[in-house]
């Protein structure tokens, strides 16, 4: 059945003491402009709003008349108002008497909803438009899952003229009067670019991703013409992505003139050189906005069957965590927790079975039979390397012709955060994606196509960027077109924020990268250390090898587990060869890379201090408003704007600074980016910790409200373990007691009703304590400091003992997985934690004496060997395999002769 096209527009110039004045107008020449020459539209049907009946009389009997493969269109113009939800203003209404007398936009809504046509667009071209999908929201990000729930397999899209606070304006020089959208659609509509120039023509179907270009293009033009002030809002569109065909306003033309094939072979000849260009060396964040380029160094990588996270949600909210019972602490009768020898049995079977290692990305998905991955890390562990080394490889192949033309895939490398916050299909971001990289934007064509075929390779990064409230529709998106045969699909996303089975299982294998060995980290210094010297100039420390600092990094209390992370071993390479040792703290890494990014863009140090704290205000505004790394342009002077209240002039030269800074980079035209999330979070945290110093006391209390509020949220841990860091760092003395003081608060949980589900706050406490360990301070603050880490270490031993003997095995996990940062804390703590768990080892309770065990393997040089050896000579099968587990874990093992001596009895 060929497609059908059908428009309903209603226009009201509202209530006879408000009236508007080209409302009734719009609809009218829209709907001429829909069935004129260009669109074509089936049916367009334009009604005047006397009353809420009137405007509504004509809508549901043309949405039951379409069939699946139709498109609906539905336009309003005129008033709105919102007052808990958006209603549209008929001529007669009341505005004391909405519910009666006005148009409820949830009709409209679930008349569409209830439409069959494949593709539904809704244009709103009324004040407070935005708030067509914001009732009872807690935030304007959760309007987009509305979306993709109204649109029940359909693509639907809503162009609104305005946010909901917001309100829009008539103009007479527009058209001979109308309102800005209307007059922007309706030139579009009529194919009428000749004074504003836009690359369409008649050749082209026109498509909403063209027409949200377009009237962006047209407020710019009005807005700088007819200086408007104040300046017209920019209009929002929302559309469901999860279904990735495109809506049209015209016929797909059979003109429509299609690059020979020869044309086609040089697009995809230069579309494959870029990719491979681009995507072949790792660019790191230091320097110049160009970076490093480094050959990738590859690393190994391990199956993984159940990533376990804390949830972004609510305690009350959250499920419960794999391993736990729904009655956990509930007095429920719970099945019979395994003896250790079971534990111990089913612990070495649970390890071989988690020990598929692949050497690096291409092995991994080589083992992946579905060819379906999810690549697993930290912050800086790799993962958009290894993506897009492995898109860069499949360029090379079909550059060199070294696969069967017929088998090869089309090589595709996105960011679904910025699919996301772009707002288009996926159809339509491919325009974006090749004009990026400077091919013509006809090859776009080709990429979709051989998605469509089977015939792709689509790395999609930084699934863990996605704004909460979008990433099921993303989600949605991935699984929808996974589940078509051919293609191949790799989707990266930090390990915290990866739910188990959100990529479907039967699909997709999850590898998690694994640590640098001190051979890759050898590797990558030798690289390094040439290009940081070229970069540092003078500065550098041209006397220290690359394994001096290799060997003091591997041997440093607090910096060691730096080498087990690329971009923290990078950075940590930047400050040494400029200063020739290494810092304290992640903390005071982040803010020694920082500073010397911004020295080489701005080497004033008084308008580099003004910088900074910009770039600190915007990184957290960006955090609270779930906005990502990612931002545009007008965001950026939204907040300059309107939440620091700049004036337009100062607004504009703030911005280029911010911009130009070298800790941003260009995501797309008007679109930046932080360089890496890790430095969003460091700023971030830097302005969060100057308002807690600040000596505005309101400001400090919201501070402190906001650390609070956010610590149950995995996305923040981060960010206030970095808090405490600043505080400690870059704040003396008293940022030291501030910092003390939130973490005595975070251990105060356990004394209050609610606890600390999940040990979040506990684990909090405990990578936020590496922050400050090494740091003395005023007289007797080392002390303090040393008791506060000793009340975690109590808390954590009485969090292990009690789970010791209970049936929470994820739970146990979580707990003894902490004592990585416990091993990380003062030596003399971690020394004292040592001592309480050896006299747990004679503890009557095996199962308590098993725990301590299998935890001291944890925890370094610290462990004495002769209660373990003790245990060996005269402990059970099991409390024996523990200890040696926890002796191998600490690479202490005796002569295999010894331990086979050792471990031979009766049993």
């Amino acid at each position: 059945m060929s497609q059908q096209r059908y428009a309903y527009l209603i226009g009201a110039n509202g209530p006879e003491q408000m009236a508007l004045r080209y409302a009734e107008s719009d609809a009218l020449r829209l709907a001429e402009a829909l069935i004129g020459p260009f669109c074509k539209f089936t049916e367009a049907k334009a009604a005047i709003a006397e009353s809420r009946d009137a405007g509504l009389a004509g809508l549901q009997e043309l949405a039951r008349r379409c069939d699946p493969s139709d498109t609906l269109l539905v336009h309003f113009s005129g008033h709105a108002i919102f007052d808990r939800r958006l209603y549209l203003l008929s001529n007669t209404t009341d505005c004391d008497n909405l519910y009666v007398t006005a148009i409820d936009i949830r009709t409209v809504k679930d008349i569409m909803s209830d439409c069959r046509a494949q593709s539904k667009l809704l244009i709103l071209d009324c004040c407070h438009a935005k708030g067509a999908y914001e009732e009872a929201l807690k935030g304007e990000e959760d309007i987009h899952e509305i979306v993709r729930q109204t649109a029940q397999g359909s693509t639907l899209a809503i162009l609104s003229a305005c946010a909901r606070k917001d309100g829009t304006r008539e103009f007479r020089e527009l058209d001979g009067g109308s309102g800005f959208l209307s007059w922007a659609i309706r030139t579009a509509c009529r194919h009428n670019f000749a004074e504003i120039p836009f690359d369409l023509d008649h050749r082209h179907a026109l498509s909403l991703s063209d027409l949200e270009r377009w009237i962006r293009k047209a407020l710019d033009y009005v807005n700088a013409t007819m200086n408007v002030h104040p300046p017209l809002p920019i209009p929002y569109l929302l559309r469901d992505q999860t279904v990735g065909h495109e809506i049209l306003l015209t016929p797909q033309l059979a003109s429509e003139r299609r690059p020979s094939p020869a044309k086609d072979e040089e697009n995809q000849r230069k579309y494959l050189e870029q990719v491979f260009r681009s995507y072949s060396s790792v660019a790191l964040p230091i320097g110049l906005s160009e970076g490093l380029s480094l050959h990738a160094i590859f690393q190994p990588l391990a199956l993984r069957s159940d990533p376990l996270t804390a949830e972004d949600l609510e305690r009350r909210q959250r499920r419960k965590l794999l391993g736990e019972h729904p009655q956990e602490g509930g007095g429920a009768h719970h099945p019979e927790r395994p003896s250790v020898e079971q534990q111990g049995n089913n612990l070495k079977e649970k390890r071989l079975t988690e020990s598929i290692i692949a050497e690096h990305g291409e092995d991994a998905l080589s083992r992946s039979p579905q060819g379906r991955v999810v690549i697993l890390g930290g912050p800086g562990t790799g993962k958009t390397t290894t993506l897009k080394y492995l898109v860069s490889r499949r360029a090379y192949q079909a550059l060199e012709k070294t696969q069967d033309p017929s088998t090869a895939l089309l090589p595709i490398f996105l960011s679904l955060a910025d699919l996301a916050r772009s707002g288009k299909t996926l159809q339509s971001y491919l325009v974006d994606v090749v004009e990026g990289m400077k091919v013509e934007k006809s090859f776009a064509a080709v990429l979709w196509t051989a998605i469509e075929r089977g015939k792709a390779f689509v790395s999609l990064d930084s699934l863990d960027e996605v704004p909460p409230a979008q990433r099921s529709q993303m989600i949605a998106l991935v699984n929808s077109l996974a589940a078509d045969p051919g293609n191949v699909w790799l989707v990266g996303s930090r390990f915290t924020d990866y739910k188990s089975g959100q990529l479907k299982a039967g699909q997709f294998a999850a590898w998690e990268l694994l640590s640098m060995t001190p051979e890759l980290r050898r590797e990558l210094a030798e690289k390094l250390f040439p290009e940081l010297r070229r970069l540092l100039l003078s500065e550098a420390n041209g006397r220290s090898s690359p394994s001096d600092f290799v060997n003091l990094l591997e041997h440093h209390p607090q910096a060691a587990p730096w080498g087990d992370n690329p971009l923290l071993f990078s950075l940590a390479a930047a400050v040494y060869v400029k200063t020739g040792g290494l810092p304290l703290s992640r903390a005071v890494l982040y803010q020694q890379v920082i500073e010397a990014v911004l020295t080489l863009k701005e080497p004033d140090s008084v308008a580099r201090k003004h910088l900074l704290r910009a770039l600190t205000g915007l990184a957290l505004w960006l955090y609270e408003q779930k906005k990502g790394r990612t931002f545009t342009l007008h965001e950026l002077l939204t907040y300059l704007e309107d939440i620091r209240d700049h004036s337009w002039e100062e607004a504009e030269r703030i911005a280029k600074k911010i911009t130009t800074s070298g800790v941003l980079d260009i995501v797309a035209r008007e679109t930046y980016g932080f360089r890496h999330q890790t430095f969003q979070e460091y700023l971030a945290a830097a302005e969060l910790a100057h308002m807690l110093m600040g000596h505005d006391e309101k400001r400090r209390e919201n501070a402190l409200a906001l650390a609070w509020r956010k610590r149950i949220y995995s996305r923040w841990t981060e960010m206030l373990c970095l808090m405490v860091g600043v505080l400690a760092n870059e704040h003396g003395k008293a940022g030291i007691r501030t910092a003390r003081q939130w973490l005595q608060q975070l251990a105060g949980q356990y004394t209050q009703p609610e606890g600390d589900p999940g040990n979040l706050g506990l684990a909090l406490m405990l990578k936020s304590a590496r922050e400050i360990t090494l740091l003395d301070g005023e007289p007797g603050q080392a002390t303090a400091i040393r008791a506060l880490e000793r009340d975690m270490i109590t808390l954590w031993l009485q969090d292990v003992l009690e789970t010791a003997g209970s049936d929470h095995e994820a739970r146990e996990k979580r707990l003894r997985d902490l004592t990585a940062d416990i091993a990380l804390l003062h030596p003399t703590t971690v020394a004292w934690t040592v001592e309480q768990l050896v006299q747990l080892l004679r503890d009557e309770k095996p199962v308590v004496g098993w725990t301590a065990i299998e935890t001291l393997g944890f925890l370094g040089d610290a462990v004495p060997l002769d209660p373990l050896i003790t245990i060996l000579f005269a402990g059970s099968w099991s409390m024996k395999m523990a200890a040696l587990r926890s002796l191998k874990a600490l690479k202490r093992l005796p002569p295999l002769e010894q331990c086979a001596e050792l471990i031979n009895d009766d049993d």
